[in-house]
């Protein structure tokens, strides 16, 4: 079944093969669909601990304990240093790192500006 696509979809998908491993456009979107599949999967397995530290995030939140923009950007610079150096499975390459999605469920917004919760 062929599969209409956009101009700049199929630009994408010829940037991608000319510099990477895949020799066909079909090769490519298996991968694609394979790597969107394993973070839907990670999603719904940890679907609780998500919703249980974003209930935990607002209701911090709703009692002003946060963090302000810039101990929130010194915190997040720190973190992803950190998570840069730890070595992961191949598994967990394709999906989001439980630590990263929980702390983008731990950011709120006081006064029109970014502010992450404490947690």
């Amino acid at each position: 079944m062929p599969l209409a696509r956009y101009p700049a979809t199929e630009q994408r998908i010829q940037r991608e093969l000319a510099r990477g491993p895949y020799r066909e456009s079909t090769e490519l979107i298996n991968r694609a669909l394979d790597l969107l599949e394993s973070q839907e999967n990670w999603l719904l397995r940890n679907k609780e601990a998500i919703n249980e530290r974003r209930e935990e995030s607002m209701a911090q939140a709703a009692r002003r304990q946060t963090y302000s923009p810039e101990q929130a950007r010194a915190l997040s610079t720190k973190t992803a240093r950190s998570s840069a150096l730890s070595k992961r499975s191949p598994d967990d390459q394709s999906s989001p790192s439980a630590s990263r999605l929980l702390r983008v469920y731990g950011v709120g917004v006081k006064g029109g500006r970014g502010c992450m919760v404490l947690g």
